[in-house]
């Protein structure tokens, strides 16, 4: 048998084990298995017998249930209001449904017929952003609301499984609302195929003259071969009609003289060919006969046959009771004249249907074909109970690849177009839509369709034998040759390799299902009415039952969807999964939109029913998720990280995140751990590793989105569990873990980075998780170069893990690097309010520790290490390539200058503060022995010691001690050729001297600093550059320069204010 797509078992690694739909999937493969048949002929009496079984038995069981007809019949959908609140509190059953899940294809609005009916554009995807409100919604939100969503405390295990509820059965769910026919469909198609499958209609005066029409058609085309055929062998003949030959005639003569003159002449000489003027004549003859007798003649009586196939489609036609003006409506029933037109349309039409499935002779039979298909349907659409339009809809999907560009028109959903309040309604004024109630025929009949497209399509190969037949003719090889391999316009092959025709093309299902409205279906469901461009629904009057009625239809809509994701879950058919898991997606969506206007209404509302309802809620978001899930490597887990995640609680977004990790089980009222922490600790990454061993990068990275919109707009204070375990297992998923580290990094620190901006205690997380798992990972830089560390508090154990890296291990090691790495990339300025980001202790600790470990791993010593500034200039001219010593201890001096250690170094407020009040803040900076490492650097008279010596201590603070020891170690700095480092300190000690000028022009130890920052720049190269550039200024002078500038321009205002505040 040739379907769209593999039994259901085939495509999922997970089956159900509800009892409901078990019992559901073993009468379907049983039908499946009764309805295949063989191209044996020994076993085609077999199958048959057994089909017209398995219709009785089928038959017999529908006349035993609750629908008591003779046939099948038209059904209401049964929608109970009289379910007792109690009775939804005690349902304890579980039910789970089998879950499977954009760049998405323009939308087309259905189109119909050449039929009296109008198509109406309509938007086949409802906007709940512009709903308008009416006026009382305005006043209800001034009053005190009576439910809102309640604040569950959050619970060690899941809410599906740890809830003294369950959700409901399949039976309890269809106690709320049920859609009969789906199971009506299914039986109506056991009685298509009998109908059309084991009778014949040889004997039909329509079938008679169409075969007529067919066999003519062919017979000219095959004419038409033939005069081209000859006319092109005759033309050939004509050109070797005709022989030329050469002939050479000599002549004589004598003249008077006696002497003989003889002359040679050569000239072509054209004779007639006898024996090809005889083929000419044959061929011409032949041709004569052709075209005036053979052609003609089949032409003749092709029109006469076309002439009398028209007479019996217009007998078909001449039916009185018919208003072709009219709309297509849905019937419940006809009268007695109008069943016997019916049934004499069907037949036709099945008639047509078998002729549309053969290859066509040529264009005319083609266009002939589906011009009386047209007429035929258009009628009967006027009289169509929802039986005729199943009737249709199952021909079409049995017609060959390229159905949907002619016969998409044909699918029509009576009464789903916009209702009118038309006798109310003044002349050019617009009408409103109203919804539909959902137990309306017309909602019933557009889920039905629904299914009848999703569901594979069971015998199609029967009805497309002849098809098939003729490719098999043509692809088999001939004379010991190759054969062809047919194409469809796509180059997809068009059988399988087992000789069956393929399912029908992704174009045609996309045509076909675009002829649902489910805008309409939409705002049915919800109840909105559209007035003009807007959409008006009224909050209060969303009742409990409706609410619970609502969730109950998605439910069945959601479950109609993911099945037939399950059907076409395969390459072929990757945009038509993407437009069902969008569809899935605005389920949910309106859904969860619908609940929230139900919670916020002022309806009073049973707590238990609350419950009920928020489960059921919960429960049809996992079904969803596991649909999609089940459709994957297709582009449709795109959509997992559009679901409404914020609306469920922590114990859902548990139960999720983990199945989405290893895939959902059959059960979910399995409780998988007292703590859901330990769930990810039990053989979680093997689980993990089986369930996605086939996912693509694509899948992945819409995985990683979804993890991150899960943890995304959580109270970090109630949900940092389920928060950091997310972080984590994406890091582990990008980084850590080699079955995927390879392909996923990129995506992984995308989304880290996301949620690290929203969270930036996640990198104290990941830091620590790294020193654990150091030696597992390969592109730690990578991801914390990325990773927002400007926007990061650390926290303790992360400055001792940072200090531990600096320290304990060697400049050269990965630790220490990736250490310098987060250390330098901390926000070490000041927030939008002008404070330092980071407390001020942490910049003396941090200096500190800069401080030894430059001495503990690249020691220098004034006078030993230093290099004077020729030798560097020079140096720098030939190699710019830096050592990795060199890279450290130049790490080392940009760290101690980004650091805000100095009191002139902090915000603008604090300066002031020091201006006006120098004496108070020396009582928060410490003395120099109270800083041991700093304090034994300049014992030793280390470079980086003495500098931050001068910035962190009284050293560089207190006046007396700045002309004491702090211009002395400047002087130090400058005989180690660090003139950028001592340019800086002063730019930050000389504002002190402001109130005391004077001591600063009398110092000495002030005067040799400046007079050898002065001499800084004379040398060798500075003299070659003389010679050449006379008076050029040098770069230590220039950076002077620059910050005797800044430092007017800074503290100008400074000095101002401060003058003002002294007057």
């Amino acid at each position: 048998m040739a379907t769209l797509a593999k039994p259901k078992k085939e495509k999922t690694k997970k089956q159900r084990t509800s009892n409901e739909h078990r019992h559901i999937e073993q009468e379907e493969e049983e039908n499946d298995e009764l309805l295949s048949t063989s191209c044996e002929n020994e076993q085609r009496q077999l199958e048959n017998a057994s089909l017209l079984e398995e219709f009785e038995r089928v038959a017999a069981k529908a006349s035993s249930s609750t629908h008591k007809a003779n046939t099948i019949i038209s059904h209401d959908c049964c929608i109970s209001n009289d379910i007792q609140t109690d009775q939804l509190a005690e349902a304890t059953t579980t039910t789970t449904a089998e879950v499977k899940e954009e760049p998405e294809l323009e939308e087309t609005a259905p189109s119909a017929p050449c039929a009296p009916a109008s198509s109406v554009p309509l938007v086949q995807y409802p906007n709940l952003q512009p709903i308008r409100i009416s006026n009382a919604l305005a006043e209800e939100q001034k009053t005190k609301i009576v439910y809102k969503q309640r604040t569950r405390v959050s619970s060690p295990g899941f809410a599906l499984a740890s809830s003294h509820l369950k959700p409901f059965s399949s039976d309890q769910l269809k106690q709320v609302y049920q859609c009969t026919d789906l199971e009506l469909v299914k039986q109506f198609e056991l009685e298509f195929l009998m109908s059309t499958l084991l009778e014949s209609s040889e004997t039909d005066p329509l079938y008679l003259a169409l075969q007529e029409y067919f066999n003519l058609q062919a017979k000219l085309t095959s004419n038409l071969q033939d005069i081209h055929s000859n006319y092109r062998m005759s033309r050939e003949t004509e050109q070797k009609l005709w022989k030329r030959e050469n002939v050479s005639r000599t002549f004589s003569g004598t003249c008077g003289d006696g002497t003989v003159v003889r002359e040679t002449t050569t000239y072509e000489c054209i004779k007639l060919n006898r024996t090809m003027l005889e083929y000419v004549n044959k061929y011409l003859t032949v041709h004569y006969d052709l075209v005036c007798h053979a052609y003609t003649t089949n032409l003749v009586e092709a029109k006469i046959t076309k002439v009398r196939i028209d007479a019996i489609i217009n007998d078909l036609l001449a039916y009185p009771g018919v208003d072709v003006q009219a709309s297509v409506v849905l019937h419940s029933q006809l009268q007695a004249p109008a069943l016997d037109c019916v049934a004499k349309l069907r037949r036709a039409i099945s008639i047509l249907f078998s002729f549309a499935r053969r290859p066509s002779p040529n264009a005319d039979f083609d266009a002939d074909l589906k011009l009386w298909l047209r007429k035929l349907i258009a009628m009967q659409l006027l009289l169509a109970t929802k039986e005729d339009h199943w009737f249709l809809l199952f021909n079409i999907l049995r017609c060959p690849n390229g159905v949907g560009a002619w016969a998409a028109e044909f699918l029509q959903l009576p009464g789903m177009v916009a209702q009118a309040q038309s006798q109310t309604m003044a002349k050019g004024s617009q009408p409103n839509e109203l919804p539909l109630p959902l137990n309306s025929p017309e909602v019933n009949h557009c889920l039905a369709v629904l299914q009848i497209l999703l569901l594979p399509i069971k015998k199609r190969s029967e009805y497309l034998k002849s098809q098939v037949q003729a490719q098999k003719e043509l692809a088999g090889p001939t004379g010991g040759g190759e054969g062809w391999t047919m194409l469809d316009s796509d180059g997809e092959d068009t059988l399988t390799p087992t000789g069956e025709y393929v399912g029908l093309k992704e174009t045609d299902l996309i045509a076909l299902l675009n002829q649902l409205p489910f805008d309409k279906l939409f705002t049915s469901a919800m109840c909105i009415e559209k007035f003009l461009e807007d959409y008006i629904i009224e909050p209060d009057m969303i009742t409990p039952q409706q609410m619970l009625t609502v969730v109950v239809f998605f439910a069945q809509l959601v479950e109609t969807l993911g099945e037939g994701m399950l059907t076409y879950n395969n390459e072929r058919y990757k945009q038509l999964a993407k437009r069902l898991g969008r569809l899935v997606r605005h389920c949910l969506q309106y859904g969860f939109d619908y609940y929230e206007l139900f919670c916020n209404n002022n309806l009073h509302k049973s707590p238990e029913l609350c419950e009920r309802i928020e489960l059921e809620m919960q429960a049809l978001l996992i079904r969803a998720c596991r649909y999609i899930y089940s459709s994957r490597n297709l582009g449709t887990w795109q959509y997992f990280s559009t679901l409404p995640y914020s609306t469920l609680n922590a114990d859902i977004i548990w139960h999720l995140f983990y199945y989405l990790n290893v895939g959902f089980p059959s059960d979910f009222s399995t409780q998988l751990s007292a703590d859901p922490e330990e769930a990810f600790h039990t053989d979680f990454w093997g689980k993990f590793d089986l369930a996605n061993a086939d996912v693509s990068a694509e899948d992945m990275y819409y995985l990683l989105q979804a993890f991150f919109e899960m943890a995304n707009g959580r109270d970090p204070t109630k949900d940092w569990q389920i928060i950091r375990i997310i972080c984590l297992t994406i890091f582990q998923i990008g980084f850590l873990h080699q079955a995927t580290r390879e392909f996923c990094y990129k995506a992984a620190r995308d989304t880290l980075v996301n949620i690290t901006l929203v969270y930036e205690g996640l990198l104290d997380c990941l830091l620590l998780q790294l020193k654990t798992r150091f030696s597992e990972i390969e592109q730690a830089a990578y991801l914390f170069k990325a990773l927002p560390l400007e926007s990061w508090h650390p926290s303790m154990d992360s400055f001792e893990l940072l200090s531990s890296w600096l320290l304990h291990f060697d400049y050269q090691s990965t630790q220490n690097q990736l250490a310098r790495l987060i250390i330098g990339h901390l926000n070490w300025g000041f927030d939008e309010e002008g404070r330092l980001y980071l407390p001020h202790n942490i910049h003396v600790r941090m200096a500190c520790l800069v401080t030894e470990a430059i001495t503990k791993h690249a020691s220098e010593v004034i006078g030993v290490s230093g290099i004077s500034e020729s030798v560097r200039q020079v140096s720098s001219l030939i190699d710019s390539t830096q050592s990795n010593r060199e890279q450290f201890t130049n790490w080392c001096w940009r760290m101690i200058s980004m650091l805000r250690l100095h009191l002139m170094d902090q915000s603008v407020e604090s300066v002031k503060r020091t201006l006006q009040h120098p004496t108070e803040p020396l009582l928060f900076v410490p003395d120099m022995e109270r800083l041991d490492m700093i304090s034994q650097g300049v014992n030793e008279q280390r470079p980086l010691a003495l500098y931050a010596a001068v910035l962190v201590s009284l050293h560089g603070h207190s006046i007396p001690l700045i002309c004491q020891h702090g211009f002395e170690l400047l002087h130090q700095l400058i005989g180690d050729h660090r003139h950028a480092a001592v340019i800086r300190s002063l730019e930050l000690i000389v504002p002190l001297f402001l109130e005391t000028p004077d001591t600063l022009a009398n110092c000495e130890s002030f005067q040799k600093l400046l007079i050898a920052l002065l001499n800084a720049d004379r040398t060798y190269l500075k003299l070659a550059k003389d010679m050449v550039y006379a008076n050029s200024i040098g770069p230590i002078l220039e950076l002077l320069d620059n910050m005797l500038h800044h430092q007017i321009v800074s503290y100008t205002r400074q000095v101002i204010n401060h003058k003002t505040w002294n007057a």
